[in-house]
């Protein structure tokens, strides 16, 4: 199966992914690269397209935002943040209690 985002549009997306979340949090990159452990230019640096973060980096930004690796990269998922706490929740449901869910999701989507 051929992608048919190039890398570049990957990094361009995980740079406004973070500036994303960076003004929803009301962070500095500055706050950010300090909060993750790193430099204080560290974020500006993948920011302005000067470095890319390793996976280990960017498992750390995931984990500093809340955010699950598969809704950060998700196009359809605006508040990925938001997504993973529902889902983690959702996740300890009895079915009883999911399938209660599932009605009220789609009663809401109507």
């Amino acid at each position: 199966m051929k992608n048919d985002i190039s890398y570049e549009e990957y990094m361009q997306f995980l740079r406004d992914r973070i500036n994303y979340l960076m003004d929803k949090h009301d962070l500095s990159a500055y706050k950010l690269s300090l909060g993750l452990g790193n430099n204080q230019g560290y974020i500006t640096k993948i920011l302005n397209k000067k470095s890319n973060p390793s996976m280990k980096e960017f498992l750390k930004i995931c984990e500093y935002f809340g955010v699950k690796p598969s809704y950060f990269f998700d196009c359809d998922v605006e508040h990925p943040e938001v997504v993973t706490e529902a889902i983690d929740k959702i996740k300890l449901l009895n079915e009883d209690d999911l399938q209660l869910t599932v009605l009220w999701i789609n009663r809401f989507l109507n």
